[in-house]
């Protein structure tokens, strides 16, 4: 997957959610990314984060985001839930939300684990608490 070269036409849009997040999660916020089937485009990234990936490795997360949204679908009517909102991914230094969203780019959005302290604290002890378990 790669990058497209040229804008989504959903520009206005996009931009219009980017400000929102921006203005929701503060200095947490890692980065904003949209992802279709054909790519993915960058609305924002913060610089420390820019330096820390190469294309190759970005490339390769985004393959991975664009299969989930498909996935998704699958799981609406699996788990009887309701219409799957938002997948959370939690890493010791980010978190990660892909909303899939239909005939639309998914919104990605990369945070610091301050945004979710209270759920990122949560799942940190239960993984203490695994690791604890016989």
């Amino acid at each position: 997957m790669s990058r497209p070269d040229t804008p989504s036409d959903g520009a206005g849009e996009q931009d219009a959610i980017t400000r929102f997040v921006r203005r929701k999660s503060g200095e947490t916020l890692r980065s904003v990314a949209y992802v279709t089937a054909d790519g993915y485009e960058f609305s924002y990234v913060r610089d420390d984060v820019r330096e820390q990936y190469s294309g190759e490795m970005v490339d390769a997360i985004f393959d991975d985001l664009a299969d989930e949204a498909l996935e998704a679908r699958s799981e609406e009517s699996q788990y009887q839930l309701g219409a799957l909102g938002c997948v959370v991914r939690c890493f010791a230094e980010g978190i990660v939300l892909n909303f899939p969203r239909e005939e639309k780019p998914n919104l990605v959005l990369s945070m610091d684990p301050a945004a979710a302290a209270r759920l990122h604290s949560f799942v940190g002890d239960c993984h203490r608490r695994l690791s604890d378990d016989p």
